[in-house]
């Protein structure tokens, strides 16, 4: 089963997904390669939103590689990502592009299940001031912050869980997860 987790940044992906593969005892890919780091840090520094959007396809097509691969090994029965073609594709779409266009869903693995994880704004501040001095490490950051409630109504237009994490913890997150997923789950 391949399951994903989409929403704005300080809405918990990361750690829902980290909850999640824990519990499962399954692969959890990180969405930023460490290869591709140097890549990323060089296109952030740019004013260029069509590299940036570019940039992150690609590591979407790479993730997609690896799930399938994963998916296909006697090692794991999951994959749990924090992250997909969802968030390139929203984020971007805020920012003015068309990242869909890119897009062939037919050649990249399919989520089973996507999850937007959403929270209030006070929460999500909170959450991203607890673990950075600022609210953004970047003018991209900036940007996609100011466009938040744009973000969300795109993400709607997916088949998305969606699920309020301002007043729930990381575990009763995976709990209603585990619920909505049903027995083939664990």
């Amino acid at each position: 089963m391949f399951i994903v987790f989409e929403g704005t940044d300080g809405t918990g992906k990361t750690t829902a997904a980290r909850h999640l593969a824990k519990r499962l005892r399954c692969a959890e890919p990180s969405t930023v390669y460490n290869e591709m780091r140097a890549i990323r840090d060089y296109i952030d520094r740019l004013d260029t939103p069509l590299a940036r959007m570019h940039y992150w396809l690609a590591v979407n097509h790479a993730e997609s590689d690896r799930v399938r691969s994963l998916a296909g090994s006697s090692t794991a029965d999951h994959v749990v990502l924090d992250s997909y073609f969802y968030r390139t594709i929203v984020t971007h779409g805020a920012l003015g592009l068309d990242a869909e266009r890119y897009l062939d869903w037919s050649t990249v693995a399919k989520p089973d299940y996507v999850f937007l994880l959403t929270t209030d704004l006070e929460t999500r501040m909170a959450r991203l001031l607890a673990r950075d001095a600022s609210l953004y490490r970047n003018k991209w950051e900036q940007r996609i912050f100011e466009s938040s409630d744009q973000i969300d109504t795109h993400y709607r237009k997916f088949d998305v869980i969606e699920i309020d994490t301002t007043t729930v913890g990381p575990e009763e997150v995976i709990d209603l997860v585990v619920a909505k997923v049903g027995g083939s789950c664990e």
